[in-house]
């Protein structure tokens, strides 16, 4: 199915919702993961991974979503790592604030940017 396909269904699946509304398409956000790793597998090295940026959606289903494709996350506050800390054995890529305040998860790995 391509992506005009799985957008068109899912505006047609939500008439019935009340606007405004911001709706999230499962179909469509799992279709651009694959092809974002598909795209990272042809120039893949051992070293390549697929981090999701809390800022670009806060939303929690969509972070669970995303959490069973991406390596990890990067987030740039405390309260953004807070959304993050329940996955475990996901990297971090934490930048902009100060790590001591607050206890890191120990199954994550880190990767600290002053």
């Amino acid at each position: 199915m391509k992506i005009n396909d799985i957008i068109i269904k899912g505006i047609k699946n939500s008439e019935k919702i009340d606007t405004p509304s911001v709706i999230y398409l499962k179909d469509a956000i799992r279709f651009n993961i694959d092809e974002a790793l598909k795209q990272l597998s042809e120039v893949k090295t051992n070293e390549t991974k697929l981090l999701y940026s809390i800022k670009a959606c806060y939303n929690s289903k969509v972070i669970s979503l995303l959490s069973r494709f991406v390596a990890g996350f990067s987030v740039s506050s405390v309260q953004e790592y807070k959304k993050i800390a329940r996955f475990n054995n996901k990297i971090v890529s934490a930048t902009g604030f100060e790590y001591d305040k607050f206890d890191l998860n120990k199954n994550s790995v880190f990767i600290l940017i002053h």
